[in-house]
């Protein structure tokens, strides 16, 4: 389980409506007016054109000048009144590419996928909205620097229907995902316990060398050479 951080190391988007596309696997582009709601910090629009179907879709970005990006979010499509709709063209699968001098010369950087799990679909609490998802996050290898960034979705977390309908894409430049430490709140009574250790030979470590594991002092251990 990660605990998510440095969610204020978000790119400045405010140019990006300007410099993106996005195109279907024919080629086919999205209005700019639709590829726009990518980067409106508005949760309850989003692309939104059936008609312009087909895996992989690609939203390529210029962010002007080279930057360090480390980390992407994706917001899926908002929720809807009917509880069987609203879940078509949800990112799944997805491919990271970046042209680091902005020259043509593409490379694929991280891929990876987000899972129904991570969206965590629910209603809201009057239960009139139905498949609201949770943000989702992905944290690249490393650290990469680039002028163009890909974001190729390959297939759907939900369904078949070959879509693209993100609400919200933002780019990071620090990775954003840590490891959640659970503090443990109960320790079972190890009075009582009985315990052997045998080697492959099946020969038994002594009692008072095995009871060393369970008497609280980090001072001793089984120690039968």
């Amino acid at each position: 389980e990660y605990i998510i951080g440095n969610t204020d190391s978000a790119l400045d988007r405010t140019n990006w409506a300007d410099h993106a596309t996005l195109t279907n696997a024919a080629g086919t582009g999205f209005a700019a007016s639709e590829v726009a709601k990518l980067f409106n910090d508005n949760l309850n629009d989003n692309v939104d054109n059936y008609l312009i179907s087909g895996y992989p879709m690609t939203l390529e970005i210029d962010l002007g000048e080279a930057k360090d990006i480390a980390a992407m979010s994706v917001n899926k499509r908002p929720g809807f009144s009917d509880a069987n709709y609203g879940k078509n063209g949800t990112m799944g699968q997805y491919e990271i590419q970046i042209d680091a001098e902005g020259n043509g010369n593409w490379q694929k950087v991280h891929e990876g996928e987000f899972t129904p799990e991570e969206y965590n679909l629910h209603s809201n609490e009057d239960g009139t909205l139905h498949n609201i998802g949770d943000t989702v996050y992905t944290d690249f290898n490393s650290t990469v620097s680039a002028k163009k960034i890909r974001i190729i979705q390959k297939s759907a977390a939900f369904g078949t229907v070959q879509e693209f309908t993100s609400s919200e894409i933002k780019l990071y430049s620090k990775k954003l995902k840590s490891l959640k430490v659970v503090e443990p709140n109960q320790i079972i009574d190890k009075s009582g316990w009985n315990a052997t250790i045998t080697n492959g030979a099946g020969v038994l470590f002594p009692k008072a060398s095995v009871d060393k594991l369970f008497d609280n002092d980090l001072n001793t251990y089984p120690n039968e050479y």
